[in-house]
């Protein structure tokens, strides 16, 4: 044992002083703007920007020295200020449906940005809905709710629609609650597992023409639901988005790829896009509502 002892100390000893300490040149990701503004009639623009964070920053540095100015169909609109935060608007400044805007960022050390898209006019009639609580039971054992929407797409356009269900709140307001589907027009789309808050399908199958959007949820007590025609670019923001929320999370069990959030922002990150919206309150029966 007295033997072992000192030659075990003198190995430690050389393996310490073989110790070499490697510097690894790691490749430097410069930080990009992030722009985001989805923008309505009911709402005057707003514009928020960041940068992205850095690998040992725990929060995106917000750019508030920009310069943030909107065009309308080519004539400048507005020069939205800055409100801090990295929030930039003006509230007499609202869009217009069937209007074309461009966004025009100049950031302190970057490259300019320019982005363009349209306010859609709200390309959807409503033409009955029904809702019922208990409606039935999913695979887990729990009842759920169902609302059916009858509806007309009134636009012969290809159109970018969603649908959310609305929950009134104690001080007047209302909020979005989870929701998922069957109908095939959704499921097509996007990934309805997770419950989201909104649900987004396309008129391919009834352009011009009638169908029955059907969604159900836990929440019996919503009163309204609302309907959206997006853009093509904010269609394709919110489906994605909503497919990356649920995938970024590795899970070995999940047949589901992670996904990228669309952006259609050059030299950045981000989103500006248009979308109608309406309200509708939801009516309570028992009588099915069929498409002729």
């Amino acid at each position: 044992m007295k033997r072992i002892l000192p030659f075990a100390i003198s190995c430690l000893l050389v393996t310490m002083a073989c110790q070499k300490i490697i510097e690894i040149d790691l490749p430097q990701h410069g930080q990009k703007p992030v722009v985001n503004c989805l923008f309505t009639n009911s709402e005057p623009f707003k514009v928020h920007l960041s940068l992205t964070k850095t690998a040992d920053a725990m929060s995106y540095p917000l750019i508030n020295d920009a310069e943030v100015s909107i065009f309308s169909d080519g004539h400048l609109l507005a020069v939205l200020p800055s409100k801090g935060e990295g929030t930039y608007f003006d509230s007499n400044v609202y869009p217009e449906e069937n209007h074309s805007y461009s966004l025009q960022t100049s950031i302190p050390g970057y490259d300019q940005i320019i982005v363009e898209d349209f306010l859609p006019a709200f390309g959807i009639r409503v033409i009955d809905n029904d809702f019922k609580k208990n409606a039935g039971t999913d695979d887990a054992g729990f009842n759920y709710s169902e609302l059916k929407v009858k509806m007309e797409d009134i636009d012969p356009q290809s159109n970018f629609y969603g649908i959310a269900v609305l929950c009134e709140q104690n001080n007047g307001e209302f909020y979005p609650i989870e929701i998922t589907s069957n109908d095939p027009k959704i499921r097509g789309e996007m990934i309805v597992e997770d419950y989201p808050k909104i649900l987004v399908f396309r008129d391919d199958l009834f352009n011009g023409s009638g169908t029955l959007i059907s969604v159900k949820f836990s929440d019996d007590s919503a009163t309204r639901f609302r309907l959206y025609t997006f853009s093509e670019a904010a269609f394709e923001y919110i489906k994605t988005l909503t497919i990356h929320n649920y995938t970024k999370d590795y899970d070995f069990w999940e047949v589901y790829e992670p996904i990228a959030v669309y952006s259609n922002i050059e030299n950045g990150h981000g989103i500006f896009a248009g979308y109608s919206s309406r309200d509708y309150e939801i009516k309570m029966g028992t009588a099915e509502i069929n498409i002729p």
